[in-house]
């Protein structure tokens, strides 16, 4: 009888406090970033392409005011972004398929994308592993 009684005050509180966390849901998506499509790069080994390492980009944008401009310019930036990994394979700051020198492709990847967006525009420059598939 005791436990039915806890069982229906536990209910009772559940139902009174489920509204308040429902009104708040997930936390929203930062409004200032473009997420550029992923960037896959072969992993050569003995001349043979041993797997592939897909890298997301993500750029944070200084200016939130100008994102429906900077979103129409996505393919131009994906072009970008992908060229900038690729001088990373070929400078070292890439190895293997891990990023060996990040903070010198970030700041690659913020002056590449500057040079297209205008001066100050990308803030930060994020990259990450997303997958590495094996042939």
């Amino acid at each position: 009888m005791l436990r039915r009684h806890f069982l229906a005050a536990l209910a009772l509180l559940a139902a009174a406090i489920a509204p308040a966390f429902a009104k708040e849901g997930p936390p929203a998506a930062p409004q200032n970033t473009v997420r550029v499509r992923q960037v896959m790069v072969p992993v050569i080994a003995n001349g043979q392409v041993e797997r592939y390492a897909t890298y997301e980009v993500t750029l944070e944008i200084a200016e939130p005011g100008r994102m429906p401009e900077i979103q129409g310019k996505t393919p131009h930036l994906q072009d970008t972004v992908t060229a900038v990994v690729y001088e990373g394979v070929e400078k070292g700051w890439i190895v293997r398929g891990v990023v060996t020198n990040g903070t010198a492709l970030r700041a690659r990847l913020e002056e590449a994308c500057n040079g297209l967006l205008g001066k100050g525009t990308v803030a930060r420059a994020l990259i990450n592993p997303a997958a590495r598939s094996a042939m």
